[in-house]
């Protein structure tokens, strides 16, 4: 998963395993951990993710001192599961006591190959740098065998 924060707004980019891991589990967590060279221990820590919520609720951002979590309902996550969208984009506006308007948004994108790969129709399903890596087609559905390229 791949976060990318400007100003007010939030953008993740998943890939399928990870809209699986969302669809099976009810969330897609990564973390990003600094430990002490010497010691091991952990510094610090952040963590950033995915949840599903229940149907009645709103899907929302959450920040705290040490992670960011958008939370989708299922009818977002319905939208994110469509292989002819390209996300889910979440925007919040309020009016402030002066008049001027505060605007946020929170985007959650599938992470496809770039325009120059030889397969722009398939996402990238796990990709380690030296290693054959797995593509799925976009219009597959969950579950479904997964054919392995190189």
């Amino acid at each position: 998963m791949k976060i990318r924060i400007q100003d007010n707004s939030i953008r993740f980019r998943i890939t399928l395993k990870e809209l699986e891991q969302l669809n099976q589990n009810g969330k897609a967590v990564a973390e990003t951990v600094i430990r002490d060279p010497r010691t091991g221990m952990v510094e610090g820590r952040f963590q950033y993710g995915l949840t599903r919520l229940k149907p009645e609720s709103e899907s929302r951002c959450e920040i705290s001192p040490a992670a960011i979590f958008i939370h989708l309902n299922p009818a977002d996550l319905a939208v994110l599961n469509d292989p002819r969208e390209e996300g889910v984009y979440l925007r919040r506006e309020a009016q402030m006591p002066d008049g001027s308007v505060y605007r946020f948004m929170a985007f959650v994108e599938k992470d496809r190959p770039s325009s120059k790969c030889g397969k722009p129709e398939q996402w990238i399903y796990e990709l380690h740098p030296g290693m054959n890596y797995e593509t799925r087609p976009i219009g597959t559905s969950i579950g479904l065998e997964s054919s392995k390229t190189s």
